[in-house]
C-alpha cells in the first residue's frame, strides 16, 4: 500500500518526531542546535520528496504508518518518563510482557 522510499522517509522522521513531542511534553529545553536540526531534517524531506508538496493525497499504507511513526515516538516518551522511577531492565520487562 506504501512505496519502499516513502516508508522510509516516514520512518526516518521517528527521531524529529520524538523530539518534538519530547520538547511539548517533557519540556526539555528547545536549544539553537535542536532548532537547527528541525529545520536541516524538514529540508531534507522536503528535497528527498522532490521539492513540491503539491501532490498532498495520502494514501492508506502512508496514513498507516504516520499513525505507527507517532505511536513510536509516544512509546519512546513514556520509555523515557518510566525510567527516570524504574531501572531500565525493569521497563523493558514490562513492556515485554
Amino acid at each position: 500500500m506504501i512505496d519502499a522510499s516513502n516508508a522510509s522517509l516516514i520512518l526516518a522522521l521517528v527521531p524529529l518526531t520524538t523530539a518534538i513531542l519530547a520538547v511539548l511534553f517533557l519540556g526539555e529545553q528547545l536549544t539553537k542546535l535542536r532548532v537547527l536540526g528541525f529545520i536541516l531534517a524538514l529540508t531534507g524531506v522536503f528535497f528527498i520528496q522532490g521539492g513540491s508538496f503539491s501532490n498532498m493525497q495520502l494514501s492508506q499504507g502512508e496514513l498507516i504508518l504516520i499513525i505507527a511513526m507517532f505511536v513510536q515516538a509516544i512509546s519512546f516518551i513514556f520509555v523515557k518518563k518510566a525510567t527516570e522511577t524504574l531501572d531500565s531492565k525493569q521497563v523493558t520487562t514490562i513492556m515485554y510482557l
